[in-house]
This record gives C-alpha cells, sequence and structure tokens, in this order.
C-alpha cells in the first residue's frame, strides 16, 4: 500500500483521506450527515451520522458537554471504524444499550445508552428491533 504525502507542521489529514480502499485509493463514499441533540440528564449529547450513499450509517461523532468527551471520542471512532469495515449496525448497537453509569436518566441509562436508542431510531427500520418482533406468536 503506497504510503500517504507527508504533512506539513501543524495539518491534519481529513478523515476522507485516511479511508482507503483495497487498492489503496481514496474508498470515501460518505455524504453529509445529520446532527441529533440528546439529553442525557443534564448532559447534552449531540450525535451527528455521516452516511454512505446507500443510506446506512459510517462514521459517528459524539460530543458531549461535559467531562466524559474523551472516551465518546474512542467509542464514536471504535463504531465508525466498525460500520466501514462492515460490521452490522444492529450487532453494534445491542452492545451499547443498557449499560447503566453517571451521566445517566429517566429515559436514558447512559450516554452510549442513548446514543445506540438514537442511532437506532433513526436509522434503523421497525422491523430491524429485536423489542418490534412478536417472535412468531399471535396475539
Amino acid at each position: 500500500m503506497p504510503r500517504p504525502a507527508r504533512l506539513k507542521r501543524g495539518q491534519r489529514r481529513r478523515f476522507e483521506d485516511r479511508i482507503l480502499d483495497e487498492n489503496g485509493k481514496n474508498g470515501s463514499n460518505l455524504t453529509l450527515g445529520k446532527t441529533h441533540k440528546i439529553e442525557v440528564g443534564k448532559v447534552d449529547v449531540y450525535v451527528t451520522v455521516n452516511c454512505f450513499e446507500d443510506g446506512n450509517p459510517g462514521e459517528v461523532f459524539v460530543k458531549c458537554t461535559d467531562g466524559t468527551q474523551g472516551w465518546c471520542n474512542v467509542l464514536s471512532e471504535t463504531l465508525s471504524v466498525a460500520l466501514q469495515s462492515g460490521a452490522p449496525l444492529n450487532t453494534l448497537l445491542q452492545h451499547w444499550k443498557h449499560h447503566r453509569f453517571p451521566p445517566n436518566s429517566f429515559r436514558y441509562r447512559s450516554i452510549p445508552d442513548a446514543v445506540a436508542h438514537c442511532l437506532e431510531e433513526n436509522y434503523l427500520g421497525k422491523e430491524a428491533t429485536p423489542e418490534s418482533s412478536d417472535n412468531g406468536m399471535a396475539s
């Protein structure tokens, strides 16, 4: 794989330039995304999702108004890499849901739980969520 061009001091590489396909060429086909605001207790959480051309999420950025920004960056970067590697969104979100730790609220158990619910509500169809399936049972 060819090495990317060196950057000058203080210059940052754009994210689009870091996504390479199997031939070492820029494989980015992400489009502009949408930002969702979530309130978790007294913390405002902003979730920005950039989607591929087919509408599936490919990048997730999480910004918080409290001191948890460091681990939010790590989790959102890991989620983005997993999505770009082909991991199914619903599988990833199942691992983020239902973890309880501060900050939390009546509706959300933690920031990862809130982000998972936001992504699930906005990017997965109702039929893809386990809560909406009737498991073959008649009512």
